[in-house]
């Protein structure tokens, strides 16, 4: 049963609202999980009221979301390591080298190399709705590629 990790920086915003994208594009595969963690979580909180706001645009809920530390575990246990910008995937295939070949950053699978996620945290709705919707437009037949292959290897 594949599972997706996706790490952003606060883990307030874009990867809890990819987890929640991408549960629900692939709410029909059986087994695949998602979870979202953070690289710098200082303290638990939950997700930004903009980032509430652009999942019920989308009629989704991040609202029992609540922020959390990235640890070493969160990385075993993962299938694939899904970061919003090269720089996260950067840092984590640094302090993760033995897990490095599954991190990957969500631009790099849907075929964009090298461009970043932008960070909506402390804008307005509308930069978070263009991230979610950034987010969604990622979700399509090279992420469902890289599903697929995860499921083989995983059985």
């Amino acid at each position: 049963m594949p599972k997706v990790l996706f790490v952003c920086t606060g883990n307030t915003c874009r990867s809890p609202m990819a987890a929640a994208i991408a549960a629900e594009v692939y709410k029909h595969t059986p087994g695949l999980t998602f979870f979202s963690r953070g690289i710098s979580v200082s303290m638990p909180s939950r997700a930004s009221e903009n980032a509430l706001q652009a999942m019920s645009g989308m009629n989704l809920s991040i609202k029992e979301h609540i922020s959390r530390q990235l640890k070493q575990s969160d990385i075993e246990s993962a299938d694939l390591v899904v970061t919003m910008t090269v720089s996260q995937k950067k840092y984590l295939q640094s302090v993760y080298a033995s897990h490095s070949r599954k991190v990957l950053t969500i631009n790099e699978i849907c075929g964009r190399q090298d461009t970043d996620i932008s960070d909506p945290y402390g804008s307005d709705l509308y930069t978070y709705k263009k991230c979610a919707e950034d987010i969604k437009k990622c979700f399509g037949r090279d992420f469902e590629k890289m599903l697929n292959l995860l499921a083989l290897t995983s059985e």
